[in-house]
């Protein structure tokens, strides 16, 4: 709480304004008036072990560059693996507020340039222990733009909300003759390495300015990333001093070293509420000052927080649900909202951006992005884009392209400038294929054609600064790439499999049938690593053989992020040949069956599920794979035990890394009544719950209704679409996306309905 009482009205009011918003805003959802009032930021950012969230709290815009919040720790220290974002809701301690973050992810990168009030003697705040402050939870606030907390050390009271590219913070500090403001250049999240840092602090102006050169965790596979920064203040300060590499200098104007900072001072006789904006820019610190003038350029936080407020409520008003209780709401809202906040906008004011070249080059006619967690959400997170944000989608396909165009090859996961060469797959393939058969056009498709065979027949050169698709040759020469040369061996075959598979629609679509009929028949390569003995997809030699001794629940090292169980399922492009593989229909559903059966008993804990793993991405398909099987009660069973079980409205609330909006996305999908397989064109039916759901985009309309739907009436009794009755439990784009009309007549009892593949 503020300590002061002896103070101007006007000083106080923001800080009571935050307060007030603390106390209302708890109670926002049970009687919401706007969507972004269901919209708890809080959600996954708690969890324990593998069921950590990775998301972040603080303000940012849709997609949006910048993403300030806060950076906490407890006792001293920050793992990595649960403060990938910089916040972990467990914590008691903020580092300070840092700029750059991914969301959701499992590997802790960026969190640079970071800013801190405080209260006390300057020369000692060059050291993360001197400025770092307790907080409580329960002095948080947070909603779609806008984050506030009380540092409880000093008493100030901290608010922040953002624009594309520019944060506004605004500071609360009790009376006090020591008010501080400290910049710490050359922060960062996790166990990273700063090369390079300057600042520079211009007292007549009021500015604070410099970059911050970084080698993170992620990064540093690229070549690192340089940070630019611009800071103005609203209220004039007084210099007090500069470090470098862990020396104070009292009176500094600037700083170079491998690590930076400042500390600049206010006079508070004049009132306790200090604003200041942070641009950052990846071109330079010239077009971090074009940033905010261009985003940013006056002094209103309540005006740029409302105009942010007013974007989330445009972009969640994209699908509108009713019927339901509140706590789903929460759910399906926050997921929403989860869903567009990654990947970050790279392009600048004036379309700049830094390419994979780390050249600077112009956007023209799109938007460009990066931080593509592709292996993740090729799944979920990119078909809900194509399905309700077309527009976004075409962006994102362009910005792939202009980094084939700029680095040479079309990425798997880029991270700013830089190739990280994370995962397995070549996910763009499934990513662009599947986007272009839904009718997202707008883009140079055969210049994306050409992109996707670099990397798809054959290896990239030694030293390339993309490794493509790794074991690629013995895939091609052997059908399969072999355990006793290659990591992930086992889980590179299926997902090359499958990438051969979108590779194989896109050229029929392209009129490319020989290449088609190539792709198609390379995307069977799955069945080499089937080992009949095992029953299970298995780590093949190069010889043929596969391993002596063989155990369905360990993480072995030819599979990736993943035990033999939810690798078991991953042929989402042939479930009738993977049934084959297994005897048949009925030894297929019993298989299914006995893995979920077992993971509704297997206790959550800090480690990895061994069945069914929800938190990763695997054997995400799994609960609507019963559908091949003739039992879609089974489905529309398990579909709702994930959402039940593995979803919540507190700091737990993800079963695991949200990687990038992949689990927030399947929520969406899944409580709208349905699932893409990415490529097919199709739409597989669980079970819907909410009675309506309204689809309003650019060149997307649809309705969807339950009748009738509740927590027990989850069966699907008759199903129908746009007026004509649904027999099957599957649909295509083409069918739903122009006004179409969707209907369940739900039901509390398994019924006939769907059990027809064919």
């Amino acid at each position: 709480m503020l300590k002061s009482t002896n103070r101007s009205y006007m000083s106080v009011f923001p800080a009571l304004l935050s307060l007030v918003l603390f106390f209302v805003m708890p109670y926002a959802g049970a009687s919401a008036t706007e969507l972004v009032d269901y919209v708890d930021p809080f959600i996954g950012t708690g969890g324990a072990g593998f069921g950590v969230g990775s998301t972040y709290p603080g303000p940012t815009t849709v997609f949006g560059m910048v993403k300030p919040g806060p950076d906490t720790m407890k006792n001293g220290r920050a793992p990595g693996f649960n403060h990938c974002s910089g916040y972990y809701h467990k914590d008691n301690t903020i580092r300070g507020f840092s700029h750059t973050r991914m969301n959701g992810t499992g590997v802790p990168d960026y969190g640079n340039i970071m800013v801190m009030p405080t209260i006390g003697e300057a020369s000692g705040m060059f050291t993360e222990q001197a400025y770092s402050s307790k907080f409580k939870n329960k002095t948080e606030v947070a909603s779609p733009g806008y984050y506030a907390v009380t540092l409880e050390d000093t008493g100030i009271r901290v608010e922040l909300t953002a624009g594309d590219y520019v944060a506004y913070h605004r500071y609360t500090y009790p009376e006090t003759d020591s008010a501080l403001l400290v910049v710490n250049a050359s922060h960062f999240i996790g166990d990273g390495t700063p090369v390079s840092t300057e600042i520079n602090v211009d007292t007549e102006k009021n500015e604070i300015s410099g970059y911050f050169v970084y080698n993170g965790p992620f990064s540093s596979r690229g070549g690192g990333l340089t940070t630019y920064f611009f800071i103005q203040s609203a209220k004039p300060f007084e210099l007090r001093g500069a470090w470098k590499d862990g020396e104070y200098m009292t009176g500094a104007a600037s700083a170079n070293g491998k690590e930076a900072g400042a500390v600049v001072a206010y006079d508070l006789s004049g009132g306790t509420v200090v604003e200041i904006k942070v641009a950052i820019s990846f071109v330079s610190v010239d077009q971090a000052k074009m940033n905010m003038a261009a985003d940013v350029p006056g002094w209103d936080f309540d005006a740029l927080h409302a105009r942010t407020r007013a974007q989330w409520e445009k972009t969640l008003s994209r699908v509108r649900v009713e019927g339901g209780p509140d706590k789903l709401k929460r759910i399906f809202y926050t997921s929403l909202y989860h869903a567009f906040v990654m990947p970050t906008l790279n392009s600048e004011a004036g379309g700049w951006y830094r390419g994979m070249d780390k050249e600077v080059h112009r956007a023209e006619g799109f938007r460009y992005y990066t931080d593509f967690s592709m292996w993740d959400t090729f799944r979920t997170l990119h078909p809900l884009i194509s399905l309700i944000a077309p527009d976004y989608q075409r962006d994102f396909n362009m910005s792939l392209l202009a980094m084939y165009k700029d680095g040479g090859y079309i990425p798997k996961w880029p991270l700013g400038s830089n190739y990280t060469g994370c995962m397995i797959g070549t996910s763009a393939d499934v990513v662009i294929a599947d986007s272009y058969l839904k009718g997202i056009t707008g883009f140079d498709i055969e210049l994306a054609y050409r992109g996707l065979m670099k990397t798809a027949l054959g290896p990239t050169p030694p030293g390339a600064v993309f490794g493509g698709r790794g074991g690629i040759k013995d895939y091609l020469d052997l059908g399969y790439v072999p355990a006793d040369k290659h990591g992930g061996a086992t889980s590179k075959t299926l997902e090359f499999a499958y990438d051969d598979y979108a590779l194989s629609k896109l050229a029929a679509s392209l009129g490319k049938y020989d290449d088609a009929e190539m792709f198609y028949e390379r995307s069977k390569n799955y069945r080499n690593v089937w080992n009949p003995e095992a029953g299970f997809f298995d780590g093949r030699n190069s010889d043929g053989t596969f391993p002596k001794h063989f155990n369905d629940q360990v993480w072995a090292d030819f599979y990736t992020e993943g035990t033999a169980w939810q690798w078991l399922w991953f042929v989402p492009h042939d479930v009738p040949g993977l049934m084959k593989l297994m005897g048949g229909r009925k030894a297929f559903a019993e298989k299914l069956d006995f893995m979920f059966r077992k993971s509704h008993k297997e206790p959550d804990t800090m480690m990895y599920d061994k069945y069914y793993w929800h938190g990763n991405e695997p054997d995400i398909y799994a609960p609507y794979l019963f559908l091949w099987a003739g039992l879609p009660h089974r489905t529309q069973e398990e579909v709702r035990w994930v959402m039940r079980r593995k979803y919540a409205d507190d700091p737990a609330g993800l079963d695991g890394n949200d990687d990038g909006g992949t689990l927030s996305a399947w929520f969406v999908l899944s409580a709208m009544g349905f699932m893409p397989v990415p490529a097919t064109n199709r739409y597989y039916i669980g079970s819907p719950i909410f009675r309506k759901v309204t689809v309003s985009a650019p060149n997307v309309e649809f309705t969807v209704e339950a009748k009738n739907v509740s927590g027990k009436r989850l069966y699907i009794k008759n199903a129908a679409l746009n007026g004509k009755s649904l027999e099957k439990p599957y649909f295509y784009h083409r069918d739903l996306v122009n006004s179409g009309k969707l209907v369940f007549d739900m039901t509390g009892e398994p019924s006939g309905w769907g059990s027809s593949m064919e």
